[in-house]
């Protein structure tokens, strides 16, 4: 599986449906935080050591919030994805 493909299977394991998973991997695509990822998002994640794909799913939660308090702020899963609650699933 790829980085990519990893991060939106967590994004819709946490309760996206799939066109949203991907608006917000557009968004996490272009966000500078995840820069160093440019041109590695069809990496094998098995080639990630867990910390690394770790930090990567926090910033794609980070681009998650942002991106349902623009579009769908009363979103049921918005805390699966907010906060010390939302899951460590990388």
């Amino acid at each position: 599986m790829t980085v990519e493909a990893k991060m939106k299977t967590l994004l819709e394991e946490n309760g996206m449906f799939p066109e949203q998973a991907d608006a917000v991997m557009e968004l996490a695509k272009a966000d500078e935080s995840l820069k160093s990822m440019t041109g590695r998002w069809q990496d094998d994640e098995e080639g990630y050591m867990r910390p690394i794909l770790t930090a990567v799913w926090v910033a794609v939660r980070r681009c998650a919030v942002q991106w349902i308090d623009e579009n769908t702020p009363k979103a049921w899963y918005r805390p699966m994805f907010a906060g010390s609650e939302a899951t460590d699933g990388a």
